[in-house]
């Protein structure tokens, strides 16, 4: 039972992960969108 709960945790930690980079990217990308919005 104890192995169980641990396969979920770390099921859940990498969609976290995975999660926590698209949003990185999403952050990235906005940001460089509007520093090149105000260059222009």
């Amino acid at each position: 039972m104890k192995r169980r709960l641990e396969k979920r945790r770390d099921r859940w930690l990498g969609g976290l992960i995975v999660v926590g980079l698209m949003l990185g990217i999403a952050v990235a990308s906005y940001g460089l969108f509007l520093l090149l919005k105000g260059e222009i």
